[in-house]
Formats: structure tokens, C-alpha cells, sequence
């Protein structure tokens, strides 16, 4: 039996996905928070865009030069992803007004409620059972997140409530994009390409709106803005792609618990980063709420490994019975 010199690319996909989604997840939120926190750039709508923007220039250039698999924008399918994009940019606009106020550790450990959302949103939804691990883990989570909120020095109203319609909106757009993906058999570059390009004009909208004074911003010329700013504007192009690459080659499963998991790395470093306040009874609402994050995942990945029931054959018996049954 001949030796295997590598390991078949099958094996090596799903770690790769996920590793590249842990690196371009904590590169945006670190970036965004250094640009929102030591710049005092307090117009996160405006970074957004930049992003959004950013995103569909890359793959729309891709697409012309034969870099990617996109294909032209189509009328049809630009309806059709109408409302996961809606969703999509309240998710990332309210992800940006949320991490203007609220420290790394913070924002990233209340991130988890987002799977209590989905996990009753899938049984009310598509009537799927939620087993007594799941609820266990909905608990520490829930309670990590009192106990964090209850012991934030730097508490900010503002900044816990844009996370609650963050997580809301973040729910809303996982929950239909399974449905989208499902039933429209788009790719990830294509699927970011329409997440972007019909996301910007209405993010650029709501920044002029609500974001007017942005001109009066006097570092727009400094050389770690500008290096910051482009290093955003790159780490969200890849987080579109590398988000819609791990669900590709990983199940939903995993991809949760790649999430949980993140979260980890992330929190520590935004500690370090920024220096954050946090009291003990912060650090200790954090730890429970992580640990329940990962419980969560792992009793959902270990739902998902039972075999299913096996199918009951009906006997000799039940099937000459039926026979009499009307057909319709």
C-alpha cells in the first residue's frame, strides 16, 4: 500500500476556510476599533461604506479580468437577494455603531446571544427540537452577558443597544441566507458581489443622513489613518469571501462553532489592544459567557454526528392494509 506524501485537499479545505474566517474576522474588528477609537472617527456608517465599496470594486474588477467566479449582475437574482441584503446591511451598520461604544471583549462575548436567537428562531421557524444541552448552554450564555453588563465600567446605553438590534439583525440574515443559498445555487463571489454592491448606495444614504459632519474630520490625511482605513477596507472584502467559504466547506455546524471559538482570540486581544477597563466581575462575565459559547457548540456538533433514526419498514401485514386504503 502506497504512502500518502500529503494530505488530499478535501482534508485540508475546511481548516484553511476556517482559519482564513478566524483571521479576516479579528483583522476587521480590530482594525474598525482602532480607527473608531484612537482616531476618535466617530462616523462608523461612513467605514462601512468604504468597505461595502471597497468589496464590490475588488470582485467587480475580478470579475472582468477572469479572477473570479462572478458573473454580470442580473435584474432577477438582484430581486430575489433583495431581502437578504437588507438584512445584511442592518447587520453590518448596526456592527459598526455597536463597536464605536462598546470595548472588544465586550461586544464579542454578547455576539453569542446572536445563537439564542437562531436557535428559537429555528425551532419556531422550521420546528427543530432544542434538547436540554442546547438550553444549558443558553443559560451560561445568558448569564455570562447579565453578569458582564452588570460589571461594565465603561457602561454605554448607546452601545448596548445597537448590539441588540446587531444581534437581531445578524439572526435574521443566517436564518434566511441558509434558505437563499439553498434554493438559488449562488457562489460565495457572487453572493458577496450582490451583498455589496446593492448594500452600498443605501449605507452611503443612511451616512449622509445621519453622518453629515464627516468632512469636518481633520486626520484624513495622516499616514496611519489612511494605512488603517485600507487595511479595513481589504479585511472586510476578505471577510465577505472568507464568511461565505467557511459556510461553503464547512457545515452550519461547524461554522458555529468556529464562531464561538473566535470569539476567544478576539477578546483577548482587544484587551490588549486598547487597553480596556474591565473589572473582575467583567472578566468573569466574559469567561462564562465564552465557555457557554462553546458548549453551545459543541452540543450542536454533536447532534449533528448521530446517525439519524433508522426508517421502520412496515410488515406484510401494514402493507397489504394499505392496500385498502384510498389513494390520493
Amino acid at each position: 500500500m502506497a504512502k500518502q506524501g500529503f494530505i488530499p485537499t478535501a482534508a485540508v479545505e475546511p481548516l484553511f476556510a476556517a482559519l482564513l474566517y478566524c483571521l479576516c474576522s479579528n483583522t476587521m474588528v480590530l482594525s474598525n476599533k482602532a480607527i473608531l477609537s484612537y482616531f476618535n472617527f466617530h462616523y462608523p456608517l461612513w467605514l462601512m461604506a468604504f468597505q461595502s465599496l471597497c468589496t464590490s470594486l475588488i470582485l467587480e474588477g475580478g470579475r472582468h479580468l477572469g479572477l473570479n467566479k462572478c458573473e454580470k449582475m442580473n435584474y432577477v437574482v438582484a430581486m430575489r437577494m433583495l431581502p437578504v441584503n437588507l438584512l445584511f446591511v442592518a447587520m453590518i451598520c448596526t456592527a459598526g455603531l455597536a463597536t464605536q461604544y462598546l470595548s472588544v471583549p465586550f461586544l464579542t462575548v454578547f455576539k453569542n446571544m446572536t445563537n439564542i436567537i437562531i436557535t428559537f428562531g429555528e425551532q419556531y421557524f422550521f420546528g427543530k427540537e432544542v434538547s436540554g444541552g442546547v438550553i444549558v448552554s443558553i443559560l451560561l450564555m445568558a448569564l455570562g452577558s447579565a453578569c458582564a453588563a452588570v460589571n461594565d465600567i465603561e457602561f454605554s446605553a448607546a452601545g448596548y443597544f445597537w448590539l441588540f438590534w446587531n444581534c437581531l439583525a445578524t439572526a435574521g440574515y443566517l436564518l434566511y441566507i441558509k434558505f437563499t443559498m439553498d434554493s438559488m445555487k449562488i457562489s460565495k463571489d457572487n453572493m458577496a458581489l450582490y451583498n455589496n454592491a446593492l448594500g452600498f448606495p443605501l449605507i452611503f444614504f443612511l451616512a449622509i443622513c445621519s453622518e453629515p459632519h464627516v468632512t469636518n474630520f481633520g486626520e484624513f490625511h495622516d499616514g496611519w489613518f489612511i494605512t488603517l482605513v485600507s487595511i479595513s477596507g481589504l479585511a472586510g472584502f476578505a471577510m465577505s469571501l472568507s464568511s461565505f467559504y467557511a459556510m461553503e466547506k464547512t457545515s452550519p455546524t461547524t461554522y458555529g462553532m468556529i464562531g464561538a471559538l473566535n470569539k476567544i482570540p478576539a477578546s483577548i486581544l482587544g484587551a490588549i489592544f486598547f487597553q480596556a477597563e474591565i473589572s473582575e466581575g467583567g472578566w468573569t462575565g466574559i469567561a462564562i459567557g465564552l465557555f457557554g459559547g462553546i458548549v453551545f457548540a459543541y452540543v450542536k456538533s454533536q447532534e449533528t454526528s448521530k446517525p439519524p433514526a433508522p426508517r421502520i419498514e412496515p410488515s406484510s401485514d401494514q402493507e397489504e392494509g394499505n392496500e385498502l386504503l384510498p389513494r390520493v
